[in-house]
Order: C-alpha cells, then structure tokens, then sequence
C-alpha cells in the first residue's frame, strides 16, 4: 500500500513530538495539535490542552530537517533501519482561559477546515487534530500560503507563530541545530 510523503512526514514527525495528552471521554477538556512542515523553516508541532482552569502549550520544535533526513531515507532500502533520531527542542508554558488563542480555538469550526493535501516532497503541509473529548476532526493541506480560499487555515498558520513565542526556549540554537548557550 503507497502512503504519501506528507502523511509518513506527519507520523515520523508524531514519533518525535510531546506526548498528545488527550482528554478522557466526554470529559469536556480539549486537545489541539497543529503541525507545520514547511518546505523552508522550522518543522513545529504545537500542541493546547485544557487543564483546568488554564491550558498548557507544548511546542516541539525540529532542530534539523526531519524532511530532509526522511527524504534521503526513502531513496535507500529498508529505509526505516536507515532513520536516525532528529534534534528536538520541546518547550511548554501554560495560558489562561482568556488569551487570544484559546479565544481562536473556541470560535473556529474545524469541520469547515478544508483537506487539500498533495503528494509533494517540496510542499509546505500542515495538519491539525482537535477533540472537544466528544468528537473530533483530523484536516490536512498542502501549500495554504499559495491559495486564496483557506482563510480558517491561514488565520490559524499565521496566529501559530505569536503562539509558538509564549513558552520559554531552554536553549538558543543557530541554523545548524549547534548549542549557543
């Protein structure tokens, strides 16, 4: 069965992410994931949960490509023997129930959210996951910035960046993944 690059690229880069810290059942806590895979950039994988009255951010940042490293992994045999660990740094803080985010979450409808994923290796792909512990929606696309129609999944690319600077970076690393501190 042929499974598509950006699909292995999202569960490789799942394998590597925080822990997904779902809610019980009908509990009425949420969970939110959005990965971003970018052809150029830093691969992120943001993740909000409730946890009480505040909601925790995780971020996991890809200190090299993990594109890259799956990419070349592909084109040799028996790639899956052939993966090695990427750097990651994962950083967490947590917000209160009226920042703008949780704000964000609780007016977009994910059912609206489009699914337009490409079978392309030089692509920018993103995903997003959330539950509200009743139900759930999974969406995927592929290259949002080069459309003028997915103005739920631009709002929420563009509104991940401010979110992926609230919790504090342990370490500062340069382009090479190298420790400067």
């Amino acid at each position: 069965m042929h499974q598509s690059f950006p699909k292995i690229l999202e569960e490789r880069a799942a394998q590597y992410s925080a822990y997904m810290n779902l809610p019980e059942p009908d509990s009425g806590e949420m969970f939110f994931r959005l990965v971003r895979m970018p052809l150029k950039g830093r691969e992120t994988i943001i993740d909000v949960n409730s946890c009480g009255f505040r909601y925790r951010v995780r971020v996991t940042r890809f200190l090299s490509s993990l594109r890259e490293n799956l990419r070349d992994s592909l084109q040799k045999p028996n790639f899956f023997s052939q993966l090695s660990s990427p750097s990651i740094e994962i950083s967490s803080s947590y917000l209160d129930a009226d920042s703008s985010t949780i704000r964000l979450l609780d007016h977009l409808d994910f059912k609206d959210f489009s699914n337009d994923l490409e079978d392309d290796p030089k692509a920018d792909h993103f995903f997003l996951f959330h539950t509200n512990s009743k139900d759930f929606e999974c969406r995927a696309i592929s290259n949002p910035h080069r459309k003028k129609w997915p103005e739920d999944w631009l709002l929420l690319i563009t509104h991940s960046y401010g979110l992926e600077l609230f919790p504090p970076r342990r370490l500062i690393y340069d382009e090479t993944g190298s420790s400067l501190a």
